[in-house]
């Protein structure tokens, strides 16, 4: 960090670099990785995380068992990246079971972020392929999404989470009212 700190003093004695900021910006993401870097918050997340999620029969996140700044020990999960049922080819054949559980995991991920985005205010921040993991409940066929690495979630204050529900709910308003743009 001291390094990037260094770079960026060195590139604001350009004039027009100086009118970017990049100083704080550079404080500003220490500050983010300091903070996911924290075992302990991640530890924390998790546990709230768990608690929103609770009962929720699609969705799980590993339990934190120990924890230090620097050492977590969570629920060891096994399953499978959901990457594996991704494709970036979209003339790929598909047989009809592939089809239909790429879409259940597509619900099961979009119900995960409505909730943490609309009921539980809590939203984890690093939600990438990387840390989603597919598994199927045990004595069950239904699958589970294992999300994974809650080191930076988000909280907005109860004023501007109803703000931002407000923002959306104008948005799919205008949306039901207007034709798709063509």
């Amino acid at each position: 960090m001291d390094l990037l700190k260094w770079f960026v003093s060195s590139l604001e004695v350009i004039p027009r670099v100086k009118y970017l900021s990049l100083g704080p910006l550079v404080d500003e993401f220490r500050a983010l990785l300091t903070e996911q870097l924290d075992m302990n918050t991640e530890a924390l997340n998790l546990k709230k995380l768990r608690e929103d999620f609770q009962g929720h029969k699609h969705v799980f996140f590993p339990e934190p068992f120990y924890s230090t700044s620097d050492i977590l020990i969570e629920q060891f999960i096994d399953g499978i990246p959901i990457r594996t049922f991704m494709t970036r080819d979209t003339k790929e054949k598909h047989t009809e079971a592939e089809t239909d559980q790429r879409l259940k995991l597509s619900k099961i991920g979009m119900d995960a972020v409505f909730s943490m985005v609309f009921m539980n205010n809590f939203v984890h921040a690093d939600l990438h392929p990387g840390n989603l993991l597919v598994t199927t409940a045990p004595g069950e066929d239904r699958p589970q999404i294992a999300i994974l690495d809650a080191g930076m979630a988000v909280q907005l204050e109860p004023t501007n989470h109803v703000k931002l529900l407000g923002i959306l709910m104008a948005f799919v308003k205008v949306s039901t009212l207007k034709p798709p743009l063509s």
